[in-house]
């Protein structure tokens, strides 16, 4: 892999209509810590280091600055009065050890803030990271506490963020190298992919990576016509042409880019070739879009963010469609 270019300036790929999307200016950085059962709850866990280290990386090539966030359970509005002593001292003891994190990285001549607070993590998670102004939200794939139907029936934290958090959301894999070395970014022709697209292009430009573009081929119409009679020779024909338009679009779609970006097309639902094609090619990022699905169907069938997310092994870094609703009333007063 080669070195990452230092100080690459985000203006010498981007229009000025797209620098909101990304992460020039400040970051959000979920700590979990241990989990509370354990003797020290305010260890780093295995899910943390990852995610810091990638967002200290991607700050040190933006000149963004970080917040670290650590989000405690809900006080009791009735809590007992000998017992308000011990959150208070539960809280101070947070605040030390995110700061304590954060000064790391201030020696290193990093704009670091943090911030400690209390309720559902996702939520506060969302609202910190619209109120103080970050581009992306950057957090481990660790589920908190949760048995496995309140994963069903609510999801862990991670999917709730890919869900419903307007910003985009990087999940960084525990395993994950410190930089990226090769993206992957699902392509379906949409105003979406293309930001997906654009996301990718300028991240290869810090990392000096390379890009894999993956579209899932779809026989339209095919199915529709498999009880008349078909003879082979014609299927292969209907199949033949098909990936040679789906080859020619994809052409298309990436442009100038064609000659810096491999192209794959994969006969396989997205959600199952994009991880066969993470492993194949040696990938450590896949970037794609996603609408946040919600109510049941999102439940029972989740996203195909959150079906990549549990069956890849890369991290993978969401990004919401232009004009994306955010479901919580407290983020939508915000975004006002």
């Amino acid at each position: 892999m080669l070195a990452p270019r230092d100080g690459y300036a985000l203006e010498e790929v981007m229009t000025s209509a797209e620098k909101s999307l990304f992460p020039t200016r400040h970051i959000l950085v979920g700590v979990s810590f241990s989990d509370p059962a354990e003797d020290d709850p305010f260890q780093l866990c295995a899910s943390d280091h990852a995610p810091i280290r990638q967002a200290v990386w991607l700050a040190g090539h933006t000149n963004a600055e970080i917040t670290f966030f650590h989000v405690l359970e809900n006080v009791p509005d009735d809590i007992d009065p000998t017992l308000a002593k011990t959150y208070a001292d539960i809280h101070q003891r947070a605040t030390w050890h995110v700061d304590k994190v954060a000064q790391k990285f201030r020696e290193q001549g990093l704009v670091c803030h943090t911030k400690v607070t209390h309720g559902i993590s996702w939520e506060q998670t969302i609202l910190e990271a619209v109120s103080s102004g970050c581009d992306l939200v950057v957090v481990g794939p660790r589920r908190q506490g949760a048995g496995l139907l309140d994963r069903i029936v609510y999801g862990s934290t991670t999917n709730r963020l890919i869900r419903q958090c307007p910003l985009p959301v990087w999940v960084v894999a525990p395993e994950a190298a410190t930089g990226i070395s090769h993206i992957v970014v699902p392509i379906d022709f949409s105003p979406a992919s293309e930001r997906c697209v654009a996301f990718a292009d300028w991240l290869s430009h810090l990392a000096n990576a390379e890009c894999t573009a993956v579209h899932s081929l779809e026989y339209k119409g095919f199915f529709s016509l498999r009880p008349l009679p078909q003879t082979e020779e014609s299927v292969e024909k209907f199949q033949e042409k098909a990936r040679q338009d789906a080859e020619d679009k994809l052409r298309g779609f990436l442009g100038a880019k064609i000659d810096q970006w491999k192209a794959v097309i994969d006969e396989d639902r997205i959600e199952r070739a994009l991880p066969r094609v993470v492993s194949q090619s040696g990938a450590d990022l896949v970037i794609l879009a996603t609408q946040g699905a919600k109510g049941l169907p999102g439940i029972l069938l989740g996203t195909t963010a959150e079906k990549v997310l549990s069956r890849c092994v890369a991290s993978v870094l969401v990004i919401k469609p232009v004009g994306f609703e955010a479901p919580m009333r407290s983020v939508i007063s915000l975004t006002l």
